[in-house]
């Protein structure tokens, strides 16, 4: 996949997820809440993933400890927030 066909999806995927973050709020049965909510996990996945790749394809054998040091400090974060109950 050429890196424009990937930043591509990735700004779609961005777009889809502002989309359906407004549309929430007026869902007013639970089947199409569902419905918004699995388009936004669907698309959250992908830019997880497309960002990663891209990472990788841009930083190559650079790229794990970048990955490692967001992982880690998304694990620290939520250990303190939850410990001190914001979470």
């Amino acid at each position: 996949m050429c890196s424009c066909e990937a930043n591509y999806i990735l700004m779609i995927n961005t777009m889809l997820l502002a989309l359906c973050m407004f549309i929430v709020p007026f869902c007013q049965v639970l089947p199409a809440l569902a419905f918004v909510l699995a388009v936004m996990g669907f698309n959250m996945g992908s830019v997880d993933t497309l960002a990663n790749l891209q990472m990788v394809s841009v930083f190559g054998d650079a790229v794990p400890p970048f990955l490692q040091v967001i992982v880690a400090l998304d694990l620290i974060l939520c250990a303190f927030l939850c410990l001190r109950g914001i979470m």
